[in-house]
C-alpha cells in the first residue's frame, strides 16, 4: 500500500542514534511524509503480513504489532525468549533468524503461536 515501515537501531559502538520504528506514508515517492514514530529496544528485520507486523528486536526477541489502524500499531504479542535479526511472514508462518539459526513459528492462531522446526547453524 502506501505506509511504509523502516526500523532504525543504534546498534553501534559509537552509541549514537536511537531505537525506533518509523511509519511513513510514501504514496507520493518523491516526498515521503513521516507519520509517526514508536520507540523500539533494538529493532532489527521486520516483515508485513495482511494487518500484522513482525519486528524484531535482537535480543529482546519478536514483537508483533495489529496494524488495522496502519499509523497507530498496537502491540499484541511479544515473545521474549528468542533473538531475532531478520523475519519473513506468510500464510501463517514466520521464519526468523536468530542467534540458534532459523525459527518456524506457526502463527495462524495468534492466541497460540507455536515454534514448528529449529534448524541450528554451527
Amino acid at each position: 500500500g502506501n505506509t511504509a515501515y523502516v526500523t532504525l537501531r543504534n546498534g553501534t559502538d559509537c552509541t549514537w542514534g536511537e531505537d525506533l520504528l518509523d511509519i511513513i506514508d510514501v504514496s507520493d515517492r518523491t516526498n515521503p511524509v513521516l507519520l509517526n514514530t514508536l520507540p523500539m529496544e533494538n529493532p532489527h528485520g521486520l516483515a508485513v503480513d495482511g494487518d500484522l507486523l513482525f519486528v524484531c528486536e535482537g535480543a529482546f526477541g519478536l514483537k508483533i504489532f495489529d496494524i488495522t489502524e496502519r499509523t497507530q500499531p498496537e502491540l499484541i504479542e511479544h515473545i521474549q525468549n528468542i533473538t531475532t535479526y531478520d523475519v519473513l511472514a506468510l500464510n501463517g508462518r514466520l521464519i526468523i533468524t536468530g542467534d540458534l539459526g532459523f525459527l518456524i513459528y506457526d502463527y495462524s492462531d495468534l492466541t497460540d503461536i507455536k515454534l514448528l522446526s529449529t534448524i541450528e547453524l554451527d
